[in-house]
């Protein structure tokens, strides 16, 4: 080493791997440590017996088949049963060629409601066989739910709601906003983009048909002359009744950007929601 150079401490004697090198050396070296080879006699002892004595060796047989059995011991719910029971009846099926029961079916609904696409199709890739796929739950909701479109007020299926539950016609509608990220989609059902922030009539509601997609001119002008939407408005309609669920009675984007004259004539309509004979408070 040159004269005048400083010598760099050594740190690897402090790593984890050292620390922990030293730690097991210390413990091996105590006495009243227990070694694997302090079993080896006891074992040779008990594989003699049980070639002396077959009832024990029968008897060692059966606590090692039942302790090799998968799970027997454990007591499954019914869900994590109908998974197994599934997977293993689509084991080996072609995946065009698997089914699924109605009660895997809502309980992946609810999953994939609940969780996101994106969570679903992780816990769908680790299981393929015990749950559908993304497509066939996202064609069940369809099928058996109806769609929201943005800025509809649902009065004819909260009327078929209540009449469904047998509750009262008088419900307490409440709003709420969340912050959304701003982006335009495209609704083929509809034929509308969906993400700008509809323009209101004279009673302050969203007039829905206002972004058809009729050509690519006019989606050019949207871009140009509309802001898109930062906030997701939703409207609940709460029955004063037990156990019945709420209704999103609607939906719409906004800029959170309004007057009191936009406030007041469309809680004069809801109070006015004669069509429907349904009071809102």
């Amino acid at each position: 080493m040159e004269r005048g150079a400083k010598q760099k401490p050594c740190f690897s004697q402090w790593s984890w791997s050292s620390r922990k090198k030293r730690s097991l050396e210390m413990v091996a070296s105590d006495p009243l440590q227990y070694r694997i080879t302090d079993y080896w006699k006891i074992l040779s002892n008990i594989e003699k017996l049980s070639r002396e004595n077959e009832k024990l060796s029968l008897l060692l047989q059966q606590a090692y088949d039942a302790s090799c059995e998968p799970c027997s011991h454990v007591s499954f719910t019914s869900i994590l049963r109908e998974m197994i029971c599934n997977a293993e009846k689509n084991c080996g099926e072609y995946r065009t060629h698997r089914r699924h029961p109605i009660i895997l079916k809502k309980f992946a609904t609810a999953l994939f409601l609940l969780a996101g696409p994106l969570a679903y199709e992780f816990i769908h890739h680790n299981m393929p066989e015990a749950l559908p796929c993304v497509r066939s739950i996202q064609a069940a909701i369809h099928s058996e739910y109806k769609t929201i479109h943005e800025g509809t007020y649902r009065f004819d299926e909260l009327r078929e709601h209540l009449d469904q539950y047998g509750a009262p016609r008088i419900v307490s509608v409440g709003e709420d906003a969340t912050r959304v990220v701003g982006k335009i989609e495209y609704d083929s059902e509809t034929d509308r983009c969906v993400g700008f922030v509809l323009p209101l009539n004279e009673n302050s509601l969203p007039m829905v048909d206002s972004f058809i997609a009729v050509s690519f001119s006019a989606i050019e002008n949207m871009f140009q002359q509309h802001s898109i939407a930062k906030y997701a408005y939703i409207y609940m309609a709460q029955p004063l009744c037990n156990n019945v669920p709420p209704v999103c009675l609607a939906c719409l984007g906004t800029n959170n950007k309004f007057s009191a004259e936009n406030v007041m004539p469309r809680w004069k309509l809801y109070q006015k929601s004669v069509q429907s004979e349904i009071f809102l408070f």
